[in-house]
C-alpha cells in the first residue's frame, strides 16, 4: 500500500545504521531526570525524537518515521508524562496512500 524504501524491512545494515545514528543523537542531547523544569526535559527529549526521527524519514520514509513518532510517543507516556502533550501535538501526520494505489 505504501510506497516505502523496501531496503529498510528486515534489513540488519540499515538497523544498525538507526541504532548506531540513535547513540550519536543521544550522545549529542544530554536528558536531565533530575528537578528540572518540564521544558528543560521536554525540550532535549523532542530534540532526540526529531534527531533519530529525521534519519529514519531520509532513509526509510515517511511511514517509518511515523512509526517512529509513536514509539517515542510511547516513551513518553511511560518516562516523561508531562512531554505526552507537546509530543501528540508534534507528530508526523499518516503519510498519504499512494496516488497510484487505488481501492475498488
Amino acid at each position: 500500500m505504501y510506497e516505502e524504501s523496501p531496503s529498510c524491512v528486515g534489513n540488519y545494515s540499515v538497523l544498525y545504521l538507526i541504532m548506531d545514528n540513535e547513540m550519536l543523537c543521544n550522545n549529542r542531547l544530554n536528558i536531565s531526570l533530575g528537578n528540572d523544569t518540564d521544558p528543560a526535559i521536554c525540550g532535549p527529549f523532542k530534540e532526540l525524537r526529531n534527531c533519530v526521527g529525521d534519519f529514519y524519514r531520509g532513509l526509510c520514509g515517511d511511514l517509518y518515521a511515523w512509526f517512529n513518532d509513536r514509539l517515542w510517543l510511547a516513551v513518553a507516556e511511560v518516562f516523561f508524562l508531562q512531554c505526552v502533550s507537546d509530543l501528540e501535538s508534534d507528530q508526523t501526520p499518516v503519510p498519504p496512500i499512494p496516488a497510484s494505489y487505488q481501492l475498488y
